[in-house]
């Protein structure tokens, strides 16, 4: 989970939605959080970003991002167009699955 304020430049100028999967990136590394939406400065306040869990610093730098469609998401397609997925596409799955826990 991540929190960014309403009133914060991040929010307006990338055009996130409130619950949509963000990238955050940070210190070399990389997470995907669903994002929420706050209005209460004692939360988070406009140019802060706030994490469910303390992942990097409080004083490490983050960009922010619109996180990408998973790597599997073709597959997915496939399987709903009534195809049959081979071995590769479910591991491919599993290990999206994986990267958003």
């Amino acid at each position: 989970m991540a929190y960014l304020h309403r009133d914060g430049a991040v929010y307006r100028d990338e055009g996130f939605q409130a619950l949509s999967k963000i990238e955050v990136r940070a210190n070399g590394q990389r997470i995907l959080a669903t994002l929420n939406v706050v209005d209460n400065p004692s939360i988070v306040a406009c140019d802060e970003l706030g994490l469910f869990k303390m992942l990097f610093p409080a004083w490490a730098c983050a960009m922010v991002s619109q996180a990408g469609p998973p790597e599997s998401m073709g597959a997915l397609f496939r399987k709903i167009a009534g195809e049959r997925l081979a071995r590769e596409d479910f591991q491919a799955t599993v290990r999206d699955i994986a990267k958003l826990n």
